[in-house]
């Protein structure tokens, strides 16, 4: 299926607006806040700033892992769904604990994978959610992180030399958004979308969202 231009980014904005909707701690059906401008921002990276995340011998790549997949490794962990048809995101909450300590992780993925497969992640450092609904999983050897090296305790100089100068700042979050074309030798012409959300607290990552999706 050939998806728009313009349909394409309504999408990824929607996607993007409903994991950081509204959601008190509270409200354990929702995907917590990562606070950051709504604004259409234009693409300021024409590369892929991130694919995946390694967690412990396991990578979840985005796009192409799916929720079974992460499941078969990890466990029964609850999928949760939040919003309806194009606004619609499937995800799910867990909490690893590492020698810098404990962070929560909550893989989500919208409507552009189909429901199948993960698109990117939120992830905050401690356990500001109860492990009834983010229970401890066992990812193996070595902490998680994304293939770009940024992660939940990164300093911000080590940030901004990884990945740039950012699209745009609000406040103490620091957002990259970045459009990659493409061409796929059977669908053709194609574009890979993304973006970065990393809040900044005493100088390092603090919590973060990132995400990719894809259409052609």
């Amino acid at each position: 299926m050939r998806i728009s231009r313009p349909h394409l980014v309504a999408c990824l904005v929607a996607c993007v607006i409903a994991s950081v909707s509204n959601a008190s701690p509270r409200n354990w059906n929702l995907l917590p806040e990562v606070l950051h401008s709504d604004d259409h921002l234009t693409p300021s990276h024409n590369q892929v700033l991130v694919s995946g995340l390694t967690l412990g011998q396991h990578r979840i790549a985005f796009e192409r892992t799916r929720w079974s997949d992460l499941q078969r490794h990890l466990g029964p962990l609850r999928i949760r769904r939040q919003g309806d048809a194009s606004e619609a995101e499937d995800w799910t909450c867990f909490t690893v604990v590492t020698d810098q300590g404990q962070v929560q992780i909550w893989p989500h993925g919208g409507e552009l994978q189909g429901g199948k497969y993960i698109a990117g992640v939120i992830a905050q450092a401690g356990t500001p959610w109860p492990r009834t609904e983010c229970p401890v999983v066992n990812a193996g050897p070595g902490g998680p992180a994304l293939d770009n090296g940024v992660w939940i305790g990164t300093a911000k100089a080590k940030l901004l030399r990884r990945l740039g100068k950012p699209t745009a700042s609000l406040g103490a979050a620091l957002i990259y958004d970045f459009e990659v074309a493409l061409r796929d030798p059977k669908a053709g012409e194609c574009s890979t979308f993304g973006r970065l959300i990393f809040e900044i607290r005493a100088g390092r990552v603090d919590r973060l969202d990132v995400q990719k999706n894809s259409a052609c």
